[in-house]
């Protein structure tokens, strides 16, 4: 019967570490598809700061006029 038991205390403390490592994996994937996601936003900022550079030409170009017609 102490045998049977310790087997069974074998079995569950496998059972917890494959849970454990099964939880891991999955973490893992997801923080992968997070770091695309990630990615992904950094290209937004990229075009988000080009728009700003052509803004900025825009404001210089109206700086110009603005001597022009001091």
């Amino acid at each position: 019967m102490k045998q049977e038991h310790s087997h069974w205390k074998q079995e569950s403390s496998r059972l917890k570490q494959e849970h454990s490592r099964l939880q891991h994996e999955t973490s893992s994937s997801e923080h992968e598809t997070l770091s695309s996601e990630h990615e992904s936003s950094g290209s937004e900022h990229e075009t988000l700061s080009s728009e700003h550079e052509s803004s900025g030409s825009e404001h210089e170009t109206l700086s110009s006029e603005h001597e022009t017609w001091r």
